[in-house]
């Protein structure tokens, strides 16, 4: 996959020039499917700005607040995916575009630990903390 090609198959899917300078929000949103798909393929932002005509900043902060499109732009961001069978995983839904902050955080913790400390955290404290949580989960809506 091109850009130029990127570029062209977006073009075709909204029945518009993306790149076309205009603050309409669908017309930014496309604008966030092509830079998003291009950087996450790997594009380099100095080729990614030559083809969507955007200043640099301008590309980041589309790249950066993708998580603002609708679910139809998601649905063009999937078939490009498919369109040109790229290893990239589909997004399911426009809310797990941006994700849980405090879950990744867990689980790039969980995932850093060593297979002898994952094995103690599942079998000492995992279990212990499941129980408190239960516990005072019930507690509160005893009170309730």
């Amino acid at each position: 996959m091109t850009l130029d090609e990127l570029k062209y198959v977006l073009d075709q899917m909204y029945g518009y020039d993306i790149t076309r300078k205009t603050r309409v929000r669908e017309r930014a949103y496309a604008k966030k499917v092509f830079i998003t798909l291009a950087k996450d393929f790997g594009f380099r932002w100095k080729d990614i700005v030559k083809v969507i005509g955007q200043k640099h900043d301008v590309c980041i902060w589309h790249h950066k607040t993708f998580g603002d499109i609708k679910p139809m732009d998601l649905m063009m961001y999937n078939a490009c995916i498919d369109y040109f069978n790229l290893t990239m995983t589909k997004i399911p839904n426009v809310q797990a575009i941006n994700g849980n902050p405090v879950l990744d955080k867990v689980l790039y913790q969980i995932k850093s630990l060593s297979l002898k400390d994952l094995k103690y955290f599942d079998s000492k404290l995992l279990d212990i903390f499941l129980k408190k949580l239960k516990h005072e989960s019930s507690l509160v809506k005893e009170e309730a």
